[in-house]
């Protein structure tokens, strides 16, 4: 009769085999700088040549655009949301009212979309409640947002279950809606594949729509406590200069400044959509507006006219933005910052 063997000489082998799974599934990643599920993300978008990002061009969202008046497109962006703080909800609120008002289908949120500090877990059990939850009421008035990933995002998870989790196609995509082609770039992550790209796609679509929005969460310039980015000062706005972009839009400082246009280009920072606020370095001698006070940026754009009204969690009205496109066609007056300015309420 052949002799058993003892309970534990299966044991130790089963052990270091979990212990290899274990390795294999959480340093990995962490090695790599980047989960296993993004880099089989293919079916839905491109990997792009550093393995540490997915793309995705050429998309088009018609429907989005104001349905009263189609050549229209109405929409709102914000930046630095998802704290589950009331200042989030305050915010949450005026952007009912102001769905309510204008009617608008596309919200741009300008990455860190919820905040976690403990674990990966955590941030997708939080982000149920601060991203999904918190704006469901603006999903079922047909609005469609389109984030980026902010610092925040990617602290415990880089994947292609994020991007899912967040709505967004890709780590990096473009798409127009109208008179409007929109670039959504990952600024953690703006690389050698990332700039191409962007190059590539402003140098094919030149000329395709009336306007370029570049955004991205981290500012290239920024009188707040991070400060200028030197790396996206040489890698990014150069790209953005040479094409000729109308508007580039961040988060990541939680104020809200405007610069004076720099070669062309009109540079936003707006950290302003629920997060904690923050005060001020010296103020940058080419910063036009700023101002640290919860706040949310609205657009109307036609393929001849773009103004942007800046207004706080109560609707008051802080800053405003008007650029004109050269037409033979008349172009609407913009309007100025009034001296009272007309607030859009928020519900009650």
């Amino acid at each position: 009769m052949p002799s058993k063997k003892p309970l534990r000489h299966w044991l130790l082998p089963l052990g270091f085999v979990a212990l290899a799974i274990v390795f294999v599934w959480v340093a990995m990643p962490v090695l790599t700088g980047i989960g296993f599920s993004l880099a089989a993300s293919g079916s839905q978008a491109d990997r792009d040549a550093s393995g540490r990002g997915t793309v995705k061009s050429g998309l088009s969202y018609p429907a989005l655009l104001n349905q009263k008046n189609p050549p229209l497109l109405n929409f709102v962006a914000m930046g630095d949301t998802g704290s589950g703080m009331l200042n989030q909800k305050r915010i949450t609120k005026q952007l009912m009212a102001e769905q309510q008002a204008s009617g608008f289908k596309l919200l741009l949120i300008l990455g860190d979309v919820v905040y976690s500090y403990t674990n990966k877990a955590k941030y997708f059990n939080d982000g149920q409640t601060f991203f999904h939850k918190e704006y469901q009421p603006l999903r079922d008035k047909g609005v469609k947002i389109l984030p980026i990933i902010g610092n925040h995002d990617v602290l415990y998870d880089y994947s292609k279950q994020l991007l899912d989790f967040l709505g967004m196609p890709a780590s990096y995509y473009d798409y127009t809606v109208g008179p409007v082609h929109f670039f959504a770039l990952d600024t953690n992550s703006f690389d050698g594949p990332q700039a191409e790209w962007l190059k590539n796609r402003l140098t094919a679509t030149a000329g395709s729509s009336s306007w370029q929005i570049v955004y991205g969460h981290h500012p290239v310039f920024s009188s707040g406590s991070h400060g200028n980015n030197d790396h996206l000062k040489t890698t990014l706005w150069p790209v953005l200069v040479d094409h000729h972009v109308d508007l580039y839009l961040s988060g990541h400082d939680h104020d809200y400044e405007r610069f004076k246009p720099k070669s062309g280009v009109v540079q936003i920072v707006s950290g302003g959509g629920g997060a904690g606020l923050r005060k001020f370095k010296k103020i940058k001698a080419d910063s036009a507006q700023h101002f640290s006070k919860l706040h949310l940026l609205k657009f109307e754009v036609s393929p001849t006219s773009l103004t942007m009204t800046v207004v706080d969690d109560q609707g008051h009205v802080l800053d405003t933005l008007a650029l004109n496109k050269s037409s033979a066609k008349p172009v609407p007056k913009a309007p100025n910052t009034p001296t009272t300015p007309k607030a859009t309420k928020p519900a009650a």
